[in-house]
C-alpha cells in the first residue's frame, strides 16, 4: 500500500515507505572479489587480533537497525530532547553511539573517546612499505574533525578526536611515511572561523573547505610528486555557487531532530571554465562524458526532505564502492588513486579537475583485493583520506566480507 495515510504514519521510516523514486534505482550489487581477488601470499592477512571489535560493529548495526525500524521513531527523540531540556541533562555520552551535543548556535558535535590508534597506524606503515617496494608514491590526508585542536574547554577534556589524531600521526612520523595534517592550515583560525569551515548540523566539511583542501593536496603533488595541476581551476574565483537555502539537515541535525536542530543553507559550485570528464560509477550504470557538473548526483537535492534525503552525497555520487573519473582536458598519464571516506566527496571533485586519471576506492564497500587492484591499475600515487572522528570508528577489520576501512589487503 502506498498511500496519503501510509505516507504520513510512516513518513519516518524510509526501509518501509514505498517510494516511487526507489523503483527508479539503478544500482546493482557487484561482487569485487570476482574481478580483483585475494591471494594467499597476501602480507596483510591478520584477523584474530580484531574479533572483539567485528562483534562491536555487528552491535552497533543492530542498534542503528533499531533505531530505523522503531515507529515514530524521529517523534519519540524528539520526545526525549524536551524531556532532557526539563531536567537539565548535561550528560554526553562519547564513542560509537556517541549523543550529539549543541556547543551554540545550532553547531552539533559527538564527542569522542581516548583510544588506541597503534594498529591503524600501523596498517597504514605497512601498506607504504608494499607501495614502496612497487615504486608507488603514498600520500596521507589527515582532515579535520568539528572540536578545534586546541579548544581548551572540550578537546583532551570531553573529546579525545585531536589526541588520538596526534598519536596517529607521530607513528606515521617515526616510520617516514609522508603525510599532509590539514589541521595545521586551520588551528590558528578564531573559534567562530574555524567553525565556519564545517556543516553546523553535519559530521562533515563544507564543500569549500574541501575545496581548499583539495588545493593543498594538489600543491603536494605537484611539488613532490611530478604532478602539473593548474592550481586556478581549484580556487573559489573559478566557479559559480548556487545556494540551496535552508535545504540541509546533516546527519547529526537528524539525530538531534528538528525538535532542536535547525535546517542550514546548501551550496553547489559550477565551474567558469570549459571542463570535459569521462565518468564511470559501475555500480550505478553510469558511464558517461560531460562537464564536471556529471559529477553531481542531483537526487538528493530534488526536493527538501530533511530526514530522508543527504544532499552531501551529490558531490560525487556520496559513499560508492569505485568510481573512475577520466580528465579529458589533462593527458600526462599520472594515475591516482584515492582511498577514502566520505569527507573526501568533495575533495575529489574539485582535485578531478587537474589530474588526468583518478580512481576513487571506498574499502567500507569495495570488497575485493585493494593490492590486487593496485597491481592493475598501475597508480603512481596513493592518496589516503581520512579524518579525526574515524580513527577510532573504524579499525583494522580483518573480516571475511573485506568491508574493513582499514583492511589494505
Amino acid at each position: 500500500m502506498n498511500n496519503l495515510f501510509t505516507q504520513v504514519v510512516l513518513y519516518d521510516n524510509e526501509e518501509l515507505q514505498q517510494i516511487k523514486d526507489k523503483n527508479k534505482d539503478n544500482s546493482q550489487k557487484i561482487d569485487w572479489a570476482v574481478y580483483y581477488p585475494f591471494t594467499s601470499d597476501n602480507p596483510i592477512n591478520d584477523k584474530s587480533k580484531n574479533i572483539d571489535f567485528v562483534k562491536n560493529n555487528a552491535q552497533g548495526k543492530s542498534y542503528s537497525s533499531f533505531n530505523k525500524t522503531l515507529w515514530e521513531y524521529y517523534r519519540w527523540v524528539a520526545m526525549s530532547k524536551d524531556f532532557k531540556e526539563f531536567i537539565n541533562w548535561r550528560v554526553y555520552s562519547r564513542g560509537a553511539q556517541a549523543e550529539p551535543v549543541n556547543l551554540n548556535n545550532n553547531y552539533w558535535v559527538e564527542f569522542d573517546e581516548k583510544q588506541d590508534v597503534t594498529k591503524q597506524a600501523l596498517a597504514i606503515v605497512e601498506l607504504n612499505n608494499i607501495l614502496k617496494k612497487k615504486n608507488i608514491h603514498f600520500l596521507l590526508f589527515m582532515a579535520p574533525g568539528k572540536v578545534k585542536n586546541n579548544d581548551k574547554d572540550i578537546s583532551g577534556l570531553l573529546d579525545f578526536s585531536n589526541q588520538n589524531a596526534d598519536d596517529f600521526i607521530s607513528i606515521l612520523k617515526d616510520n617516514n611515511v609522508e603525510y599532509i595534517d590539514y589541521r595545521n592550515f586551520i588551528d590558528g583560525l578564531s573559534d567562530s572561523s574555524y567553525r565556519d569551515l564545517f556543516y553546523k548540523t553535519d559530521h562533515h566539511w563544507k564543500p569549500i573547505t574541501g575545496m581548499h583542501a583539495a588545493n593543498k593536496v594538489s600543491q603536494y603533488l605537484n611539488q613532490h610528486y611530478g604532478y602539473n595541476i593548474d592550481l586556478d581551476l581549484i580556487n573559489l574565483n573559478s566557479y559559480n555557487r548556487v545556494q540551496y537555502n535552508k535545504f540541509f539537515l546533516g546527519s547529526l541535525g537528524r539525530k538531534a531532530t528538528l525538535a532542536e536542530a535547525t535546517p542550514e543553507d546548501f551550496y553547489m559550485y559550477y565551474p567558469k571554465f570549459y571542463s570535459n570528464f569521462h565518468y564511470e560509477v559501475p555500480e550505478e550504470n553510469i558511464n558517461i562524458i560531460g562537464d564536471l557538473s556529471i559529477l553531481y548526483d542531483m537526487k538528493n537535492l530534488e526536493k527538501i526532505d530533511y530526514y530522508n534525503s543527504n544532499p552531501y552525497a551529490a558531490y560525487n555520487y556520496g559513499d560508492k564502492a569505485l568510481i573512475h573519473i577520466k580528465n579529458n582536458n589533462v593527458n600526462d598519464g599520472k594515475r591516482l588513486l584515492v582511498i577514502k571516506n566520505s569527507y573526501a566527496n568533495p575533495m575529489t571533485f574539485f582535485l578531478s579537475t587537474g589530474v588526468d586519471k583518478i580512481d576513487i576506492i571506498d574499502l567500507r564497500l569495495f570488497n575485493g583485493s585493494l593490492q590486487n587492484y593496485i597491481d592493475k591499475y598501475k597508480p603512481d600515487t596513493v592518496l589516503f583520506v581520512v579524518h579525526t572522528e574515524w580513527l577510532t570508528l573504524y579499525r583494522p577489520i580483518y573480516s571475511d566480507d573485506h568491508n574493513g576501512f582499514w583492511d589494505f589487503r
